[in-house]
């Protein structure tokens, strides 16, 4: 699932690529794929005004009041091609054509991806309740503390939890979570202040290597030109046999999701579970 460094480089890109511009027609080719929650008329789109990235989610606002709001989840792709270049059929759900010519592709193979139409300024249920982004400047190691002091809920479900952190997913929390070295399972209101303030200079580390490798593309991962990341060429855990250093890992389910760490580099924080926050 595209994780935030991976919406960041195609929200970056679309940026780059189709702000200003105008669509001249939304081709709709699964409609199950596609929901409009708006008032205006999809064929009248006009301009795009704006393209954000809230937590996993990409928003692209068009001058006729209409956002669309992306979720590209599991499998989904946004390519980028010109009038002239053939349309893979497989997996297309549906076509922004431009003005000036090209076409954004909505792919989605196994459906789960989702295009919805809303109002501007509507409250998407998603996007409302998401936490704060890991860039947020509101997001502070004093902060971050308060939110994890207490809570026995493993420090992974922590980072993947939507609502308190918005973006992170399976792949950076295993890859974060190995680099300060604490177990996955050590409980998030563990973690001493210290190690609270090195969670945070790690993650946004991480995620911005990440977003400046393009993304992770360890299966469907393509950017809008269908082109892999190149960060998981520095991976150090997910996916992979032993760590850095040498250590056989372990893979677990921790909230659903296939969890990969150190059992020898990840053990302290294991051990100090019943210790609490020092503020």
């Amino acid at each position: 699932m595209p994780e935030l460094p991976e919406v960041q480089t195609i929200v970056s890109q679309l940026q780059g690529k189709i702000l200003g511009r105008s669509v001249r027609q939304l081709r709709i080719v699964c409609p199950s794929s596609v929901e409009n929650r708006a008032d205006a008329d999809l064929q009248s789109l006009g301009k795009v005004q704006s393209i954000e990235r809230k937590g996993k989610f990409i928003v692209i606002g068009f001058d006729s009041g209409v956002m669309a709001v992306i979720h590209l989840r599991m499998t989904g792709k946004l390519v980028w091609a010109a009038a002239s270049e053939p349309r893979k059929p497989s997996g297309l759900r549906a076509e922004f054509c431009f003005a000036d010519g090209g076409s954004l592709l909505f792919y989605s193979v196994r459906g789960f991806a989702r295009l919805d139409f809303w109002n501007s300024g509507d409250k998407v249920p998603g996007i409302a309740k998401l936490g704060l982004d890991p860039f947020d400047k509101g997001l502070t190691a004093d902060s971050l503390a308060a939110m994890m002091h207490s809570r026995k809920v493993a420090i992974k479900s922590f980072l993947l939890n939507q609502e308190l952190i918005a973006g992170i997913g399976n792949i950076y929390a295993c890859e974060i979570l190995y680099r300060i070295g604490v177990h996955p399972k050590a409980s998030a209101g563990s973690l001493s202040k210290k190690k609270v303030r090195e969670l945070l200079a790690v993650m946004r580390k991480v995620l911005s290597k990440a977003i400046d490798c393009c993304g992770t593309s360890v299966s469907d991962f393509r950017n809008i030109d269908d082109k892999t990341g190149q960060f998981q060429n520095f991976l150090q855990v997910y996916q992979k046999k032993s760590c850095p250093k040498g250590h056989r890992l372990q893979k677990i389910d921790i909230a659903g999701r296939g969890t990969y760490f150190c059992p020898v580099c990840q053990s302290l924080e294991a051990k100090k579970a019943s210790s609490q926050l020092v503020f």
